[in-house]
């Protein structure tokens, strides 16, 4: 920062003054550009969880910070860029859970509680593949689940490689497959997911 050259007739106390309005003008802006994410991790019962280890990932710059609940199952995680993350809570004998939240506002305090459901410590994590568009489980039995949404059209499909998940042996999981309606000659079942509420879901198979 080049700094003024003040005639002598200035006094030393006024460039103090100009100095201290620019230091707080700098943490003002610093203030505004961030928020924090806290929140409570449960289990099944309701009861709070300590020791969950927390993980937010800034889903346009890949930034990453850390955190683990206290013995309250409370956690915070501060000074975080605006923006949108990506929230993962694990902990052993838990099945890891993965949500994403909408976009954070300058000084926001957005609370995400999360509820741990109990699963096999070496059971598969299964997250929604929304950013890498096409997740494989299994290995002689595959799983392809593919997140269509991002997909803007049937040339996109195709270019992406996303027609090998037809070729191999396997089973086939399409988010958004509204998107692309397809015609194929194996069996197909769909299911609708509506959400009713906070805490409520409708699912319809046919």
């Amino acid at each position: 920062m080049n700094l003024p050259i003040f005639p002598r007739s200035v006094s030393i106390a006024a460039y103090v003054v100009f100095c201290a309005a620019l230091l707080g003008a700098n943490y003002a802006v610093a203030q505004q550009a961030t928020a924090k994410i806290v929140g409570t991790i449960t289990d099944q019962q309701s009861l709070v969880v300590a020791g969950v280890k927390i993980t937010v990932t800034n889903t346009a710059t890949n930034l990453t910070a850390q955190t683990v609940t206290d013995k309250a199952g409370f956690y915070e995680i501060l000074n975080l860029p605006i923006g949108t993350y990506q929230i993962v809570a694990r902990h052993e004998g838990f099945r890891p859970v993965d949500v994403t939240t909408a976009p954070l506002e300058i000084n926001q305090s957005l609370r995400v509680d999360l509820k741990l459901e109990v699963g096999a410590a070496n059971e598969e994590d299964v997250t929604s593949p929304t950013f890498t568009l096409v997740h494989v489980y299994g290995k002689e039995k595959r799983v392809f689940h593919a997140d269509l949404y991002r997909i803007e059209s049937f040339h996109d499909f195709e270019t992406l490689g996303m027609e090998d998940m037809f070729t191999q042996p396997g089973i086939a999981i399409l988010e958004w497959s509204e998107r692309f309606p397809l015609i194929a000659p194996w069996p197909q079942v769909r299911i609708r997911l509506e959400h009713l509420g906070r805490d409520q879901r409708r699912i319809t198979i046919g």
